[in-house]
């Protein structure tokens, strides 16, 4: 098939084995010490090994193929947004009885064996020796780019296996037989459950290989009829599982803003940031950068030094384009990763403005404070893949990639015998340059495993005696709750949280309907109420009020200022950009609600050093009375379905959209809790609810059904021709009844053409009030037909 006799070498002699494996075994160790994947000793980062492992401990401990997590995001089964790869083999690990913190870092320890092996056999195809492919391979884990995201894990982990991954191309491109097929197949799902980023910068790689194949191949019709559509294929059963895995096609796309805020800066190419690498530092040649007055996050700015790399790249290109038919192909991946990691906007050591001076702010940048448009906008908001892709400087390491085959070229060209050793030195200033402060890596990996240990007394001394398993609980309010993951799968309760800002959206969407009212991050007028009728209502069993950021403290235990004071430089630099409070501080402004709570005669609190834990104070072991009782003190009628009334909390059920002013609209089926009043008997009293269907008229009647009880027991029902306001009579059945809403011919607004809100809408419910006198008779299975 395709000819690659120009990029083959030959064997190693055999006196040079021994130093070789020395070289090789060198590089490799130096590459897992820079990427802080020492088993037993270090952990490359904390916040994501809380939040992987709270998915591999709930994994290990269901049947040994399970794939989701069931101790949080509740009540659906949590799917891992991304990472698959890593947090599946951690759960086996855990089976084992591995400690969490080295069953992951055995796992990073794993994965970046592949990538060495990966990128040294790469080397190695294109006619390296087993040092100079050894040495390559270690110049590749040893990228910024590579070890500084070991912070958001499996990115880091796709990072390093893009090499590996398009060594399947490559051979796969060279012979189509059952192996390379294999390999290539494997790669594809391996990297799209690992990483979204990576899966696509495999896929443009593996495309602008194919397409150069084709150009240049003498077997295109082999290439056409069966190495093509296989490669086509794989991506496409890798993105089809992947789908099938997490229930949906891809996920919401970021605004174009985030994009051009998250674009690398020219200036970041060609000035290294202070106290990220160690020679840059050494001779004083970094600039110092703050989070304060920078576009995107820490990642943007201490990842993205290249000056090194892309100036042996660009030489090794001029070189050997005309000899080496690859370096073109090479140099179109340097380039278009460049190109893509700008982002949307040109930027130029661009600054944000003041606070308040204008609307930027560090994950929002617009257009007018870059220099000029780019043209990848158009690419950022359609094209599906990269519209999902909104930190734009990551494709930097497809970028990269190009840069480090072309220099790879350059150190095993045959027309360059007599520079092999300039080529390899350069490869070595490429390592130097890139090269970490080892010691402040290590202090942090070491306490970034002690600090997991910590974590897990501290669970297990307080919720761990608080909390029985199989219990479901809410921590609130609620955020992108990272520790919850950790803190429920290792105590095996089942919480609604869940941490990860893909994971949260999905659970929103099938979270109870209390869950849902509470506002993220947020403490409002109703906040006691809510908790007390999910309590009451059986929704959960127990909420917990935390006294650390669930978020920032699974980075930082218990909080930022503290960790950063015994971390390095690096810690320090993610810590800064952390907001996260004390547990002195939220405890502080918790106090007037767990005050209120406290005051509650229905509700009891424990209080640890941690959390604050709140149950029923004398629960009846039946939901139904509790409730019954709870909702009775709680709500007088007539109830105003109004933002800000408890009566919402507590009287509607399933099928609810937002409060408003003076209603609150339901979707085409939702649920209502009505409580009988003391003073009423069975036989005497009725609710009367004020209700409006949406857009009903003579061409489009809506048919409402009201019943009761899981056995839908009719009550009341009408056939509306029009949209007026109109009371509906609903009869008592018993002390506390569940009563069901059918609307057929709901639509939304947007279906009318009246806006753009896709919302089914059922009927708009106003109040609820409690007549008395003689019901109204039930309803048999006609409706008749009102105005």
């Amino acid at each position: 098939m395709i000819d690659m006799t120009s990029v083959s070498g030959g064997k190693t002699p055999g006196w040079h084995q021994r130093l070789s494996f020395v070289v090789a075994f060198a590089a490799w160790a130096l590459a897992l010490a820079i990427n802080g994947a020492i088993p037993f000793v270090t952990l490359p980062t904390l916040g994501q090994v809380v939040w992987t492992m709270g998915f591999a401990q709930s994994m290990a401990a269901q049947v040994p193929w399970a794939l989701h997590a069931i101790h949080f995001g509740a009540p659906e089964p949590a799917a891992i947004a991304f990472g698959l790869a890593g947090a599946f083999p951690a759960s086996l690990l855990l089976r084992l009885g591995f400690h969490t913190g080295d069953a992951y870092a055995l796992v990073a320890c794993g994965w970046l064996s592949v990538a060495f092996l990966g990128a040294r056999r790469m080397a190695c195809v294109l006619g390296a020796d087993s040092v100079r492919a050894a040495l390559a391979a270690l110049c590749w884990l040893g990228m910024p780019m590579v070890w500084m995201h070991s912070g958001y894990s499996m990115l880091s982990f796709g990072m390093a296996l893009l090499p590996s991954y398009y060594l399947t191309t490559w051979q796969l491109a060279s012979h189509v037989t059952a192996r390379t097929v294999a390999a290539y197949l494997a790669a594809c799902i391996v990297a799209v459950f690992m990483d979204g980023y990576t899966f696509m910068m495999f896929a443009t790689a593996t495309f602008a290989h194919l397409a150069m194949a084709m150009a240049h191949g003498p077997w295109r019709r082999t290439l056409a009829w069966n190495t093509i559509p296989v490669g086509v294929a794989g991506l496409v059963v890798a993105y089809v599982l992947y789908s099938i895995y997490i229930g949906k096609g891809q996920f919401d796309a970021a605004p174009i803003d985030v994009f051009r805020a998250f674009g690398a800066d020219l200036s970041y190419f060609v000035i290294p940031t202070a106290g990220i690498q160690w020679l840059p530092d050494l001779i004083g040649a970094t600039t110092d950068r703050r989070a304060a007055s920078l576009f995107g996050d820490y990642s943007v700015w201490t990842t993205t030094f290249i000056l090194p790399i892309l100036v042996v790249a660009m030489i090794a290109f001029v070189t050997h384009y005309k000899r080496q038919r690859w370096a073109l192909v090479f140099a179109l991946l340097a380039f278009g990763g460049l190109y893509m990691s700008l982002g949307p906007s040109l930027k130029i050591s661009s600054v944000m403005d003041p606070p308040g001076a204008s609307q930027a702010t560090p994950t929002l940048m617009p257009a007018a404070k870059a220099m000029m448009p780019t043209g990848t906008a158009i690419l950022d908001g359609h094209v599906p893949g990269v519209k999902n892709m909104r930190a734009s400087y990551r494709w930097l390491a497809l970028g990269l990639l190009g840069m480090w085959l072309l220099m790879v070229l350059a150190m095993v060209s045959r027309h360059d015998d007599n520079r092999h050793g300039a080529w390899t030195f350069a490869c070595l200033m490429v390592i130097a340059f890139n090269l970490p402060h080892l010691g402040r890596l290590w202090r942090d990996g070491v306490l970034y495993r002690q600090t997991l240990t910590t974590i897990d007394q501290a669970t297990d001394s307080t919720l761990g005696l608080a909390l029985t398993q199989g219990e479901t609980v809410a921590f609130l309010p609620f955020n992108n709750d990272f520790l919850a993951n950790y803190v429920a799968a290792r105590l095996r309760i089942r919480a609604l949280n869940v941490g990860g800002d893909k994971n949260l959206a999905s659970a929103q969407a099938h979270w109870p309907f209390r869950m849902k009212q509470f506002q993220q991050g947020a403490v409002d007028d109703l906040f006691v109420d809510r908790v007390a009728a999910q309590l009451a209502s059986g929704e959960v069993q127990a909420v917990v009020v935390p006294y650390v950021d669930m978020l920032w403290a699974a980075h930082f235990w218990p909080c930022p200022t503290v960790l950063a004071m015994h971390g390095s430089s690096y810690l320090k630099v993610h810590a800064e950009e952390a907001p996260g409070d004390c547990p002195d501080q939220i405890r502080k402004a918790m106090a007037p609600t767990v005050e209120q709570l406290q005051r509650d005669e229905t509700i009891s609190v424990r209080q640890t050093p941690f959390y604050a834990i709140v149950r029923l104070a004398q629960p009846s072991g039946n939901a139904t009375d509790d409730f019954l009782t709870s909702v009775r003190r709680a709500v007088a009628f007539p109830a105003t379905m109004s933002h800000g009334n408890a009566a919402v909390t507590w009287l509607l059920g399933l099928g609810w959209y937002a409060a408003e002013t003076d209603h609150v609209w339901s979707g085409p089926a939702a649920t209502l809790n009505l409580p009988l009043p003391v003073d009423c008997r069975l036989d005497n009293c009725r609710f009367v609810l004020s209700v409006q269907p949406f857009g009903a008229s003579p061409q489009h009647p809506m048919t409402i059904r009201f019943t009761e009880g899981a056995g839908k027991l009719p009550l009341t029902c009408f056939v509306a021709t029009s949209a007026d306001r109109r009371n509906v009579s609903i009869p008592t059945t018993q002390p506390l009844s569940e009563v069901s809403i059918d609307i057929e011919g709901a639509r939304s607004p947007a279906s009318l053409g009246l806006d753009d809100d896709a919302r089914v809408l059922g009927i708009a419910l106003y109040t609820i009030a409690v007549s008395r006198g003689a019901p109204p008779k039930m309803a048999g299975t006609d409706c008749g037909r009102q105005a």
